[in-house]
Order: C-alpha cells, then sequence, then structure tokens
C-alpha cells in the first residue's frame, strides 16, 4: 500500500512538473477576456483621426485586443456590441482588417441648437394649452426624461428642488454630472421641470418628472458622435423613458441609428431638434439625430403659427412647438440665479420633451413607446402634413386627453398600404371589418378595411 501511494505522489509530481514546464515554455496560450479590453481603455481620446469602428459578432476578444493595442479605444455599450471609438488612426488601418470589421465611420461632430433673440417674452404655455394639460397632470416623478446636453447647474434657485438623479458624463464615462459650463442643458433642464410654486422664474412643462442629466459635450457645445451613442445607450438602461437632444448635425452615422434603435427596444420615445439652420444654406438640409427612423423631429414656430425663420424645414418634420422667445434658467456671472430669453429649436424640442411626458404619465400601465406617441402627435394637429411644421403645433391639452384613450399604432386612417400591416392598439378592444381583431395581428388581405 505504501509503495502504491508513493507511486501515485511520483505521478502527480511529473504531471504537474511537465504541466509547469508548458507553462515556461509557452506551450500555451491563454485567450484574453473582455475584461482585459475594458481594463486598458483610454481614460479620454485625442481629437484627432477619431472614427467609430464596430467589430463582427464572430470577430474573436483575441483578435480584437490585438488590433487595439495600436489605438487609443475607449468602448462604447457594452461587451456584446463590440463597438468602440478610437483616435490616432486612419481609414487604412481598418481597411486592412476587413474580416473582422463590420463597419467603421467618422466620430463626426454635433452641436447643442439654440440662436440667441430678443428678450420679448410669449404667452407660449397658453397657446399650446399646457396650463390646461395641468389640470390633469404636472407629471409623474416616476417618468424619468434624459436631457443628453451640456451639463447642468443646479444650484439655479428654479432647480434646487426639483427631481434631478446624478445622471452621467458620457464624455468621461462617469457618474454624476453637477456643472454645465455652457448653461444650454441647464436651460432645457429648466423648460421641461423647473420647480412650480416658488415664487421665482418659470414651472417647467412637466414640472414633476425626474431629471436625467447626460452630459454629451466635450467642449463648448461641440459633441463627439461616440459620446452621444453612448449617452443615449446609458440612458436606455438607466430608466429613461423619454431622451430629449437638443443638439444635431448635418452627417448620419450608423452607430447613432443603432443607438436610437436599441433605445427604442428598451421602450424609449426619442425627440431632437430639427435644426437652426432654416435661413441660410442648410435650410432644407436634414439634422441628426432629428431626421433619424424612430425620432420625433421638432421644427419651430411663432406665437401666431408660422415656422421660425431659423428652423430647418424636410420631410422628416413631425411636430412643431413654440421656440422664440423662450423664457430659460440661466446662472450669471456672479453665480446668480437670472432668467432670460432664447429662440431656437432646441426650446421648442424642450417643450415638446415635457408635453411628452405629460401624456406618458396619464397613459398609466399601457403601452406607450415611441409608435403610440407618434401615432398620437399625427391626431393631434388636424393638419395635412408638410415639411415646414410636421402635423402642425402640439397641444398639451390634447395630448394628455388621447393619452388616456386607446391608441392605434401600424396603419393610418386612409392610407394605402403596399404589403402587409401590423395593427396595434394599446388599451380596450378591437374590430377589423366586424371580427375581433388582436393587438399585434398582422393584415395582409387586400381591399378596404374598417378597424374600430
Amino acid at each position: 500500500m505504501a509503495k502504491r501511494a508513493l507511486a501515485a505522489g511520483i505521478a502527480l509530481v511529473l504531471i504537474f512538473t511537465a504541466f509547469a514546464a508548458l507553462l515556461l515554455a509557452g506551450g500555451f496560450v491563454f485567450a484574453p477576456d473582455f475584461k482585459v479590453i475594458e481594463s486598458n481603455q483610454a481614460s479620454s481620446l485625442s481629437n484627432e483621426q477619431r472614427y467609430i469602428v464596430k467589430f463582427r459578432a464572430d470577430a474573436s476578444v483575441a483578435k480584437i485586443a490585438d488590433l487595439l493595442k495600436e489605438t487609443d479605444y475607449c468602448i462604447i455599450g457594452n461587451s456584446q456590441e463590440k463597438l468602440f471609438a478610437v483616435s490616432n488612426v486612419n481609414a487604412d488601418f481598418f481597411n486592412a482588417q476587413g474580416d473582422i470589421i463590420e463597419y467603421y465611420e467618422a466620430d463626426t461632430q454635433r452641436n447643442v441648437l439654440a440662436t440667441v433673440n430678443d428678450t420679448e417674452p410669449t404667452p407660449y404655455y397658453e397657446a399650446m394649452g399646457v396650463n390646461t394639460a395641468w389640470d390633469k397632470t404636472t407629471g409623474s416623478k416616476d417618468v424619468v426624461v434624459a436631457i443628453l446636453d451640456t451639463g447642468i447647474n443646479r444650484t439655479h434657485q428654479d432647480l434646487l428642488n426639483a427631481n434631478i438623479l446624478d445622471g452621467y458624463d458620457a464624455v468621461t464615462r462617469t457618474v454624476g454630472v453637477f456643472a454645465d459650463e455652457v448653461g444650454h442643458g441647464t436651460a432645457v433642464a429648466g423648460i421641461i421641470a423647473a420647480e412650480a410654486n416658488n415664487n421665482f422664474g418659470i414651472a417647467g412643462v412637466a414640472y414633476g418628472v425626474t431629471i436625467m442629466p447626460v452630459k454629451v459635450s466635450y467642449s463648448g457645445t461641440a459633441i463627439y458622435s461616440s459620446d452621444l451613442v453612448r449617452g443615449i445607450r446609458y440612458a436606455a438602461d438607466n430608466g429613461a423613458k423619454i431622451i430629449n437632444m437638443s443638439l444635431g448635425g448635418y452627417s448620419a452615422s450608423i452607430a447613432e441609428q443603432e443607438a436610437v434603435n436599441y433605445a427604442i427596444s428598451k421602450g424609449c420615445i426619442l425627440i431632437s431638434a430639427a435644426g437652426n439652420g432654416g435661413n441660410g444654406e442648410h435650410a432644407d438640409a436634414k439634422s441628426y439625430p432629428a431626421s433619424y427612423e424612430g425620432v420625433v423631429s421638432v421644427a419651430s414656430c411663432d406665437g401666431f403659427g408660422e415656422r421660425s425663420l431659423f428652423s430647418q424645414y424636410n420631410n422628416k418634420v413631425d411636430i412643431a412647438a413654440i421656440g422664440e422667445n423662450i423664457v430659460i434658467p440661466a446662472v450669471d456671472e456672479n453665480g446668480i440665479s437670472v432668467y432670460r430669453t432664447d429662440s431656437g429649436t432646441s426650446y421648442a424640442c424642450a417643450i415638446v420633451s415635457g408635453i411628452a411626458a405629460l401624456a406618458v404619465s396619464v397613459a398609466g400601465d399601457v403601452r406607450f413607446n415611441g409608435a403610440e406617441f407618434d401615432a398620437l402627435i399625427a391626431e393631434l394637429g388636424n393638419y395635412t402634413r408638410d415639411d415646414n411644421l410636421g402635423y402642425g403645433i402640439i397641444y398639451a391639452h390634447r395630448a394628455v386627453e388621447l393619452a388616456e384613450t386607446p391608441i392605434i399604432t401600424g396603419v393610418e386612417n386612409g392610407k394605402k398600404y403596399s404589403q402587409s400591416v401590423k395593427i396595434g392598439f394599446n388599451r380596450g378592444t378591437a374590430t377589423l371589418n366586424g371580427e375581433a381583431v388582436s393587438d399585434g395581428e398582422a393584415l395582409v388581405a387586400d381591399g378596404v378595411h374598417t378597424l374600430a
């Protein structure tokens, strides 16, 4: 028995020693996991030669790590997405790696959208039925509106007691936003959720909701596409129902559209400014993210319902709100809370986001996502859509009323379709040609149909 035990012990030592020898000789190569890539990412990227790159789903972590070690990079989204921002490289670098790269594109810049105008305020709340809507709701604290912008100044007197989460800095990739060197994000936050009944300033359109500030600007009003993508994904993953993007640029991005699609899949309503180039060479140009599929594009009009001269117009415009002479919170050079007036599609966008938050607040537990809000705004204006104002001016009291009724999605009254459609309704029951139909049911038969 003693000899057997000794022999077993010798064998064990020999096996262990042989394994150690293989390790020393480099006989085994261990593939890195994604944590290695995470740990080696740069804290910040250079502003030179910046790209967004998405690797193919079947690209190995080892190959990705080997390629990225030649660059400065940071992760956008989660490990499954295999989406990165990189800098100090050129297009040839990616072209040589075509077998593992799904796409790459320039990390383009966006800017927040505001234009300074005169200081005469207008009674835009009354004109758009906001005060009447408050008879039903001032916004639920459970409804979170993410503001992707320049930050937020929480010290402003009208924001001190507002419901504001810590938020997220998409540029530094850290939790917490407590400053706004530009003031644009603070202005947008005030339009949506400034405190009411405090004998100061204004009340936000939906002053009962919760704000999630997400800083996406890296310098002044300048924004990299990669930081916008990261901001959208963060908001979608952390409970935002509405994502306000009072910003834009003239080039489209695959990564941004994918981020929008991701947020939609999470039930978010995305709203963006149509752009302020309406009286220049970009008058009819599409602005992004407003012109992506699934994003509500907001134009600006004056108090008489005419398109603002600065507001861009195109076939992606969905709705309009008054965006001229809007009273906004600001902090002066001495740190004193003040108000001033500005104009821009940024502020029209913020008003629509506030009204969307009111609608979500009264919708209750039924489905009320982007498709439902799209259907609601198409119903709101009683207005034949055009490129200047979309479906017309948004009215808060009507939005709140409609949000409490069944909303039909997938089909429009009087519209012709050349392929099958999926009928949706978020509450109650419905019949198609007199027979019961289910929510989400596909309609494939030719002919004229009646949905009731």
